[in-house]
């Protein structure tokens, strides 16, 4: 199997005590799995190993609050 590499940023910042504005984004240059025709459920890749590679690039923004 090829070497798989992914890129993964994250970012928060608290305006506050109680509250963290967060952003992320997995898998920034959008790789795709390698080819993995011994994967154990026959979908071509292993998805323990190469999750990010099957969805793609994902975003994720929110807000925590703490009481």
């Amino acid at each position: 199997i090829a070497s798989f590499t992914t890129v993964d940023l994250r970012s928060s910042y608290r305006p506050g005590k109680n509250v963290e504005l967060y952003a992320s984004v997995s898998n920034v240059l959008d790789r795709i799995a390698p080819l993995d025709p011994s994967a154990y459920i026959n979908l071509n890749f292993d998805p323990a190993l190469h999750l990010d590679g099957a969805i793609g690039r994902v975003f994720n923004v929110g807000v925590k609050c703490e009481m």
